[in-house]
């Protein structure tokens, strides 16, 4: 059977000075946002309220429209028969700029929801799969009406294993997504010459926009696990299971969001470390475009992305 996806207490300190000595203020550090696991959330839970009222608002804008849900999705991938925008079909994968680059993608979507929405303080939650007894599909996201309406969280395309509400396995030899992810926290390094043993995915060259970086082999992270949920949730023929349609799915942001957490995790234990500024410069240097939550296009590089907080 063929798989598409295969292969983050205030300290007041007190300034004695004088009005004439007071010194100029600069704007404030951005604050770091929580993001919570979605695991335990009811169908009324805040968090999943305001992304629930984003996506409604997001469906009503044209394709065209940044802000708009398949705009947004189709940033990650789109089909031959939505045309073309130099803003699609960006997703990395195969290479080693697929964390950095996902990590970006989920960070503008999360400017977005809070625009659309109108709360601020919005923050994707995150869908710890890899944790025993929270590899079921989240509730909230199996129910095909919310207060007698559609819900917009249910995605019909999945596999019925995941709409029922059942223990989703990978399609690997362990059958653990918890196995498999433990496989991968002992991957040391975040590339080499090897797709394996590449926690981050294999070196690939710099381009400019709007060239964008050739894909290769899948790293640990992705191949290992990453690509396994793609694969539990649309098979060949759901959303979650091709790339050019897997973002229409609003549990894919839940999926990254916990991708990119894990990432951290991963970077938690001694000597896993990203690539090296000097002799990776080029990694670092890397820019893609991506639109904040007025529609305007931003072009950032890696290490911007590595500073994102807030």
């Amino acid at each position: 059977m063929m798989k598409i996806f295969a292969v983050a207490g205030s300290v007041f300190v007190l300034a004695l000075v004088s009005s004439a000595e007071r010194l100029p203020q600069g704007p404030p550090p951005p604050m770091q946002g929580v993001r919570q696991n979605v695991a335990g959330m009811d169908e009324n839970h805040p968090v999943l309220m305001s992304y629930r009222k984003a996506i409604v608002e997001m469906k009503k804008l044209p394709a065209t429209n940044p802000l708009s849900w398949q705009f947004q999705a189709n940033m990650h991938g789109a089909l031959n028969m939505d045309g073309a925008n130099d803003a699609w079909r960006w997703c990395m994968h195969g290479n080693w700029y697929f964390l950095p680059w996902h990590r970006g993608y989920i960070y503008y979507f999360e400017k977005i929801v809070r625009k659309m929405s109108g709360d601020d303080g919005f923050r994707l939650p995150y869908w710890a799969w890899e944790t025993e007894g929270q590899n079921a599909l989240p509730a909230p996201f199996r129910q095909k009406q919310y207060n007698g309406m559609v819900n917009v969280f249910f995605d019909g395309t999945r596999v019925k294993a995941a709409n029922s509400g059942m223990p989703l396995r990978p399609d690997d030899q362990s059958g653990s997504f918890a196995t498999d992810w433990q496989n991968v926290r002992g991957v040391s390094q975040f590339t080499t010459s090897f797709a394996a043993l590449s926690y981050g995915g294999l070196r690939v060259d710099k381009t400019m926009i709007p060239k964008r970086p050739v894909s290769m082999d899948h790293g640990a992270m992705e191949s290992q696990a990453h690509d396994l949920i793609h694969d539990a949730v649309g098979d060949d023929t759901g959303n979650m299971g091709d790339p050019d349609t897997a973002a229409r799915d609003p549990i894919f942001w839940l999926h990254h969001a916990n991708v990119d957490r894990l990432w951290n995790r991963w970077r938690d234990i001694a000597g896993h470390i990203n690539p090296d500024r000097v002799a990776d410069k080029d990694w670092y240097d890397q820019e893609f475009p991506f639109y904040d939550e007025n529609g305007k296009q931003v072009v950032v590089s890696v290490s911007k992305i590595l500073e994102l907080a807030e």
